[in-house]
């Protein structure tokens, strides 16, 4: 479940609780050309969770602005900003404001959902719309955002050791929608695991193994994918595999992700019961802007994190 999280200051602008999937264009519409100014743009500032990155672009592009006075600045996969001309009877802007600027930094995920808010403990940087490429530009002085995402509610997260600083004064948090979650795997694992369970009969014999069809799909238990989460299954041989590289590589988000909160609680009851097994920890620290190590044709290490991702079981076998 996503909850929205607001400050307790009043914002500059009221924004609708709808999201929509479509796709928006840019148009000559920008700081460079006068599209907007300083004076009369509206910023709100989001941090949190990235699972609805593309939902938030995709509601401000087509919910909330004029399709013909637009422009959308995406500086990498955590920071992008839709600036426009809002849609008459969309929003309420503040006295000499016309126009808005939405920005996302997604960084971190849900637990910056939280802790960034103003009147929280932190700040963030967000792209910086006043320049001629914010694309390409440096990010803005970090802030308190306005409004911040989770994929898990605010307690859990506490709870969790995702938020630093404790919870905001007046936090309140609204339910938005629901994403659901679930644990991808390499290509090379799931063939291989496919010619396991046709061989075992877990699957019925006339699956191949590259078979794309749910009944030739094969699974692994929730107490297997506990026992890689947890550290005690660490190579493949166990579920009778045979790879020449045995390892089992775990690429997790980082503690403020609320992915990796629902994965701890999901498949290892913690943090809500004591004394239960912790999840793994990444092999150089708690990072989440950690470059993408489990692709490389020879990572260092067994466990990755890093945010903008889901949780992934991966295997020597065939990187994808």
């Amino acid at each position: 479940m996503n909850h929205l999280n607001l400050n307790h200051k009043a914002l500059a602008v009221a924004v609708a609780l709808a999201f929509s999937a479509a796709s928006g264009s840019a148009f000559a519409y920008s700081f460079s050309d006068g599209g907007y100014t300083v004076a009369n743009t509206a910023v709100v500032n989001i941090s949190g969770s990235s699972a609805t990155n593309g939902q938030t672009k995709a509601w401000a592009q087509s919910v909330l602005c004029d399709s013909t006075k637009q422009v959308t600045w995406s500086k990498d996969s955590n920071h992008f900003a839709v600036v426009c001309t809002p849609k008459p009877g969309v929003v309420a802007l503040s006295a000499g404001k016309t126009q808005i600027a939405v920005v996302k930094n997604s960084n971190g995920g849900s637990g910056n959902g939280i802790s960034k808010l103003a009147g929280g403990s932190g700040t963030l940087q967000y792209v910086n719309v006043f320049q001629a490429n914010p694309a390409t530009g440096a990010l803005g002085t970090a802030v308190g955002s306005n409004i911040g995402v989770s994929d898990e509610e605010p307690d859990l997260l506490l709870a969790a050791g995702a938020v630093t600083g404790g919870k905001p004064a007046g936090l309140v948090s609204t339910a938005l929608n629901v994403v659901t979650f679930g644990t991808p795997v390499t290509l090379g694992l799931r063939n291989a695991l496919q010619t396991a369970q046709i061989a075992s009969g877990k699957l019925d014999p006339s699956c191949t193994a590259g078979n794309e069809t749910e009944a030739c799909m094969p699974s692994l238990s929730q107490s297997q994918i506990a026992s890689i989460f947890g550290g005690n299954l660490v190579g493949w041989s166990e579920l009778g595999l045979s790879p020449a590289d045995d390892t089992v590589y775990v690429a997790r988000r980082p503690v403020t992700s609320g992915t990796q909160a629902a994965a701890r609680v999901f498949f290892l009851n913690e943090p809500c019961a004591a004394n239960m097994v912790q999840f793994v920890n990444g092999d150089s620290g708690e990072s989440g802007t950690k470059a993408d190590a489990c692709n490389s044709a020879a990572p260092a290490g067994r466990v990755f994190e890093g945010s903008g991702g889901p949780v992934v079981i991966a295997s020597g076998l065939r990187r994808p």
